[in-house]
């Protein structure tokens, strides 16, 4: 395998590893590619700007060979060999023809690249830390992608399944077409472990360390790839899938608790303090540390505002009656 860290735009566009993931991406690429992301934060710019030169679809016309103009000049003198004009005539037709002939193909290759760039190209969303990016699809359906997250799908629907590739979280209000429209294409989210379909509903997914799925209204369904399970949710419902140990877990939950980084929070519920650093983490980008290891199960509930990394500091410290503070790029919750 490639080391990439020295990587720039030139070289991704000349390796074969990544050009194919671009293009048809697949778990085990996708598993590759984002874990490097993760310890490459760096390189996130340089490789979404190599994608979109990938997905751009440059396509050149293929030149009209030499013994087509040859066969042709040939044809056309044994006709025009008994006229009396002057050879000028024949040399300005025969121009004429090359000249029509490279503005036909032209026309071709520029008709044939408008309908690659229309049902072959995709976009891809990257989200750094500690920001959201709303995303409308083509379908007019709503994605809004949490911090650290990847999104991707094709530019055109019109012969598609409606389809969307997630790494991270996102929330989706998935638009219902009116009946005059007809029935539209399948909506189908591939989140790692999971695929979720999709009528028209409102529902929270999560692909990180483990696949989850929290329905706020509608419908979904939810298959399972390595066991082949399928999973009907129903509104308020929540859908836990690890994937390394095959446990899956279904319960009843507040759709606010999981919906609310969508208004930059977190609510917590008797979470622990472990989790909840562990989520905190996963925003910002910045490590954070429990020093006293008797403090992690400690159950928090509250809000905390994701603002920016002082109001957290400041809450946290409020949470737990002690002493929290940023050191060397880490934020660190000392013991009581």
């Amino acid at each position: 395998m490639q080391q990439y860290e020295d990587f720039d735009i030139a070289d991704f566009l000349e390796d074969e590893y990544f050009i194919r993931w671009v293009r048809t991406p697949d778990e085990t690429s996708n598993r590759f590619w984002y874990n490097w992301l993760r310890i490459h934060p760096d390189k996130k710019q340089v490789v979404a700007q190599a994608a979109a030169v990938i997905n751009s679809v440059q396509s050149s016309a293929t030149p009209v060979p030499e013994v087509y103009y040859t066969s042709l000049k040939a044809r056309i003198d044994a006709t025009l060999q008994e006229d009396s004009q002057p050879a000028t005539r024949i040399q300005h037709l025969w121009r004429n023809i090359r000249i029509a002939a490279a503005v036909a193909v032209l026309i071709l290759a520029g008709t044939l690249t408008f309908f690659l760039l229309q049902y072959t190209s995709t976009t891809t969303i990257i989200t750094k830390y500690g920001e959201t990016s709303a995303i409308w699809l083509p379908d007019s359906s709503r994605v809004i992608l949490n911090a650290d997250s990847r999104l991707t799908y094709r530019n055109s629907w019109h012969h598609h399944k409606r389809e969307i590739w997630l790494e991270g979280e996102a929330f989706l209000q998935v638009r219902q077409p009116s009946l005059q429209q007809g029935t539209p294409p399948p909506f189908t989210v591939h989140a790692g472990a999971v695929n979720i379909a999709v009528l028209g509903t409102e529902f929270n997914v999560s692909n990180r360390d483990v696949a989850a799925v929290m329905l706020k209204s509608g419908k979904v369904r939810v298959d399972i790839a390595s066991t082949g399970k399928k999973l009907v949710m129903r509104p308020h419902e929540y859908m836990h899938y690890n994937k390394s140990s095959g446990a899956l877990i279904v319960k009843t939950v507040d759709p606010a608790v999981y919906t609310a980084w969508i208004n930059h929070q977190l609510i917590f519920e008797q979470e622990s303090l472990k989790n909840v650093c562990d989520r905190l983490q996963r925003y910002f980008g910045t490590p954070f540390i429990i020093q006293d290891s008797r403090m992690q199960d400690i159950k928090i509930s509250g809000i905390i505002e994701l603002n920016n990394e002082a109001t957290v500091i400041s809450t946290l410290s409020g949470l737990l009656n002690t002493d929290v503070r940023k050191t060397n790029n880490q934020i660190i919750i000392t013991g009581n």
